[in-house]
């Protein structure tokens, strides 16, 4: 079941602040990583591969040992769970759509499914910590909790403040509430999709010759 807006408008805001420390100053550790040089000849997947360690160890260290709050590694990715009702996890958005891999892991989370990881509360309603960058990669420009419902679909938004948090955190955004799948869906590893793909042209290359003939 997923929880609903009001639950967990009382239960962040005692942590907001937290948060926020943990990615603006995930953001100005990696700006001291990279100076001008190097961020130019850095791809964009390095430079976000660099913020999530830096925003993950952050967030670990703000957040571990806090009442209510366990710690989880699967696959090098850290899960936040606000025992019982919520499993967290960290992305960047970029142009309101969050980046994340094509696994089936990640598609359960997306669409509030079960998890397949042990250790993991089956009943707890999954959310993401969204971070946006300005155009230059250097700021910071929002940060928000979003309720995912489906690929860059979500059933609510709770902004955070980029400063100090406020006793109350702001009016929060909706989105038009799709019904979540009955099914689960399964995704073709990368391998078998270029490979099939590579299949697909090789027979229309096989067609093409027979044609001319």
């Amino acid at each position: 079941m997923v929880s609903s807006i009001e639950d967990f408008n009382k239960f962040i805001v005692s942590h907001a602040k937290q948060i926020t420390d943990a990615i603006i100053s995930a953001n100005k550790e990696q700006n001291d990583a990279l100076n001008t040089q190097a961020r130019a000849k850095a791809k964009k997947r390095t430079i976000s591969s660099l913020m999530n360690d830096f925003v993950s160890h952050n967030l670990e260290e703000n957040l571990a040992g806090k009442s209510g709050i366990q710690i989880k590694h699967h696959y090098n990715q850290l899960h936040i769970i606000f025992s019982p009702d919520f499993i967290m996890k960290c992305k960047k958005s970029e142009r309101g759509r969050i980046s994340f891999s094509n696994t089936q892991l990640m598609f359960n989370f997306m669409h509030q499914l079960p998890s397949m990881l042990p250790g993991m509360p089956d009943l707890a309603t999954n959310i993401v910590l969204i971070y946006e960058w300005n155009i230059a990669r250097t700021e910071i420009q929002k940060i928000a909790i979003q309720c995912p419902n489906g690929k860059n679909s979500y059933l609510w938004e709770v902004p955070i403040p980029l400063t100090t948090a406020p006793e109350l955190l702001p009016q929060t955004q909706t989105q038009e509430i799709i019904s979540l799948p009955t099914e689960i869906k399964r995704i073709m590893p990368k391998s078998k999709r270029i490979k099939k793909s590579k299949k697909g042209l090789v027979n229309k290359n096989e067609q093409r010759k027979e044609f001319k003939s």
